[in-house]
């Protein structure tokens, strides 16, 4: 803090004694001496990492993993912003192979696979595939082509894993997670090229270039997705773990394919093993909207029949057996299927929870409503002289069955009421949000 200062005090006594034209010049000057120490920087790179790119290029010539990956990537981008079939942004990510729990848990597990060259942002892709570049045109050559694949699908699969476990409804996509891994690799071959010096030790200046991407690389995924950082964490995890049992020779030479394939092994066994327990996962929202949909119609169904019953085409019998035909079946039929729904997210089970309970109230609500306009229909015969006024009898009678057919009525409108509060609850329920790179 007192250099600072120091260095402070002393550049403001040096703008006072300059004179007005040195002042005029200073902003020129400062830019000239940033252009040249820039430029300086960069020879001095370029200088540093000649021999070392040589050295790389006579190990591998040619390059073809990361091309591809790439290649893939941009073609699938190209293909999913020319999609003009006029589905959302979140069926598109779906359709062109992002991951999202309900589809990818109940059979579609190669979704974990190609999520990873789906990208939604152009930003995404262009700082994704400028790393892939980077990193993976030096691992290519440093460790071999098979190394990079296995670890770039390794760490791709595992970063996918978690974030279905994470947000199973959302969808998914990006290489954030896979070229993580890259780099958790490139770390290990800086360490092991630090202890084994030799041409093919990465200098710092490849180093420093890579971490700023790196980086990039993690600020754009997390500021996009909930979820990544957590996911990427993992892919530089596993990029870590493979990349110490693959690159233990280097920089002696390229792992053999049996040593790649040992390392890679237990890792897809893992990976495997913490998809199995998402297996089945059970997307509520769909039934949840046609629970709506349903009560809307059975109201429909029901105003129908009792602007008959008012108009005195049905009398309160038929509106009842209309009840009981037309509109508690469905009902019945819809409690049967949400009893058999499993596997559902701990973010929706109230909502579950919910539906389940609109259901039984609902029946309820109909079966009595149905009971009550029964009860007011009921016409008894004329009662047997006991010594008592017929019409003194029969007032009391009509009487006690208007009361049990009020209270059943308001019983029934009762649990109406708290039906109709939970319909509204679960209606309002906003769609799950898409994940993103």
């Amino acid at each position: 803090m007192a250099a600072l200062i120091l260095l402070l005090v002393v550049a403001v006594l040096a703008f006072r004694i300059m004179t007005p034209d040195m002042r005029a010049t200073l902003p020129r000057s400062i830019i000239s001496a940033v252009s040249i120490a820039v430029a300086s920087a960069r020879k001095r790179g370029r200088q540093e990492l000649a021999p070392f790119l040589e050295a790389l290029r006579a190990r591998t010539p040619r390059v073809w993993v990361t091309p591809a990956i790439v290649l893939v990537s941009v073609l699938v981008f190209l293909g999913l912003s020319f999609d003009h079939t006029g589905r959302s942004a979140t069926a598109l990510l779906v359709a062109w192979g992002g991951s999202v729990g309900p589809r990818t848990t109940n059979g579609e597990w190669w979704r974990l696979a190609t999520m990873m060259v789906v990208h939604a942002g152009l930003v995404g892709l262009l700082v994704n595939m400028a790393a892939v570049i980077q990193v993976g045109c030096i691992l290519e050559r440093l460790v071999g082509r098979l190394a990079v694949v296995a670890v770039f699908v390794a760490a791709g699969l595992m970063g996918a894993v978690t974030m279905l476990a994470l947000r199973p409804l959302a969808v998914s996509y990006g290489a954030s997670s896979a070229v993580l891994g890259l780099y958790g690799m490139f770390a290990v071959a800086v360490i092991a090229g630090r202890l084994r010096r030799s041409e093919l030790t990465i200098p710092v200046v490849a180093i420093r270039r890579c971490a700023w991407i790196a980086a990039l690389v993690m600020f754009v995924s997390v500021t996009d997705q909930a979820g990544a950082a957590a996911a990427d964490l993992v892919g530089f995890t596993v990029g870590i773990g493979l990349g110490i049992a693959m690159v233990a020779t280097v920089p002696g030479g390229i792992p053999e394919p049996r040593r790649i394939a040992w390392s890679f092994g237990p890792a897809a066994v893992i990976a495997i093993a913490a998809a199995v327990p998402l297996h089945g996962i059970f997307d509520v929202e769909p039934e949840l909207r046609r629970l709506v949909a349903m009560e809307q119609q059975t109201t429909h169904t029901y105003e129908a029949a009792a602007t008959k019953f008012k108009s005195g085409a049905m009398n309160g019998a038929g509106l009842a057996d209309a009840i009981d035909d037309a509109i508690v079946p469905v009902l019945q039929a819809a409690n049967e299927r949400f009893a058999t729904i499993t596997h559902v997210p701990p973010e929706d089970q109230p909502k579950l929870t919910d539906a389940r309970r609109y259901l039984r109230l609902r029946i309820v609500s109909w079966t009595l409503r149905a009971q009550s306009l029964r009860e007011s229909e009921v016409v008894e015969a004329s009662p047997k002289s006991t010594g008592a006024d017929p019409a003194a009898v029969f007032r009391a009678r009509a009487t006690a069955r208007h009361r049990a057919s009020e209270l059943t009525r308001g019983k029934a409108e009762s649990a109406e009421r708290e039906a109709l509060e939970i319909i509204d609850r679960l209606g309002a329920t906003p769609p799950a949000a898409a994940g993103s790179d």
